[in-house]
């Protein structure tokens, strides 16, 4: 469900939770942290990522323009394999055409592939840390929460597998930040952030839900720590790096 364990020396570290939960802030301060130590080779990564699809992503999200030159150089990557599948979908981007939910969940998933073929996996592989904002929890959770049921859920696992194949990693520790859905809206709202169509109230409250039943899923497989957004920035910062010091000192990460 949530991807396998890679065999690579280096170490990937995940952030996930509801925009506003603090997860990008605490991403960046462990970044700085492990940076300054100079103990470990460390790069921040973020999805969506900097590459085609991740572009794309937030453009449509935040109910922006799809460049026509991007709509061209996204279809070049969809020539491999089984992706050709997805070919619509650009399509209808091309045309101007509103995406379904689940469409929009295809072109997060192609960006994770990029993205780890680009980034996560040369770096896991140069023996150095990831941390990584966003990953396959989002894409699980944001789309159960617009479609509840196991079907949503299924749907998500069977795209993972179609789009990722053996390249579904499976991160050494992951945080997931945990707060009400209407003390994220403010944040977010505070911040001067645009909101996008993923950062409304009620919708967040269902997103939170799914957060935490897969925060309670992954746990079989992972290292997974669920932490109190509510929580002060400097004590949650503390608390992250004590647990990822931790884990390194003893090689669970």
């Amino acid at each position: 469900m949530f991807g396998v364990l890679h065999q690579q020396k280096g170490k990937f570290i995940l952030f996930e939770g509801l925009s506003g939960s603090g997860k990008s802030t605490q991403a960046q301060l462990l970044y700085d942290r492990l940076v300054k130590d100079a103990t470990h080779d460390v790069i921040l990564n973020r999805e969506p990522s900097q590459g085609i699809f991740g572009r794309m992503i937030r453009a449509l999200i935040e109910r922006q323009q799809v460049r026509a030159e991007w709509v061209l150089e996204a279809k070049q990557h969809l020539t491999e394999g089984n992706l050709s599948v997805f070919y619509p979908v650009l399509q209808k981007i091309g045309q101007g055409e509103p995406l379904e939910e689940k469409e929009r969940q295809q072109l997060f998933v192609l960006d994770r592939l990029e993205d780890i073929r680009q980034t996560i996996f040369p770096v896991l592989a140069a023996q150095k840390i990831v941390v990584q904002d966003r990953f396959n929890l989002s894409t699980h959770a944001y789309y159960s929460a617009a479609h509840p049921g196991q079907a949503a859920m299924e749907y998500i696992i069977q795209l993972h597998k179609q789009i990722l194949g053996s390249a579904y990693l499976l991160p050494d520790l992951v945080f997931v930040f945990d707060l009400p859905a209407e003390h994220a809206v403010a944040r977010l709202e505070f911040s001067g952030k645009t909101i996008d169509i993923y950062e409304q109230g009620e919708y967040l409250k269902r997103v939170r839900e799914a957060y935490a039943f897969l925060a309670e899923q992954l746990s079989q497989r992972t290292n997974v720590v669920v932490l109190d957004g509510m929580r002060g920035k400097d004590a949650l910062h503390k608390e992250i790096v004590e647990i990822v010091h931790m884990h390194l000192s003893r090689g669970d990460v």
